[in-house]
């Protein structure tokens, strides 16, 4: 998790497992903790992809995002369907869990 990041927090949450993480930190993106350019994020994001997939991961088609708190979600909506594009087709946000609930 990024220095500068405030994560959502949820009452309810699963533990963290080895996946592709992308990071979302002051409008730049690192996948799986590489700063990648938002034109070469696609191409990226298929390439992880189709490694994954030859090791027949449980995890290969499993998407972690991990964002701050602040971001409008909304800005979100283009890296999902750049995910969703290259074959991810779980999406899952990296929260803490709050132990209050």
């Amino acid at each position: 998790i990024g220095k500068n990041l405030q994560l959502p927090s949820a009452s309810k949450g699963e533990s963290a497992v080895k996946t592709t993480v992308v990071r979302v930190e002051r409008s730049k993106f690192f996948v799986n903790d590489k700063a990648v350019s938002e034109s070469a994020l696609e191409r990226t994001l298929v390439q992880l992809q189709k490694s994954l997939s030859k090791v027949s991961s449980p995890v290969a088609d499993s998407l972690v995002i991990v964002a701050d708190r602040e971001l409008d979600y909304g800005k979100l909506n283009p890296l999902i369907v750049l995910g969703s594009r290259a074959g991810f087709n779980q999406f899952k946000f990296a929260v803490i869990r709050d132990q209050t609930k």
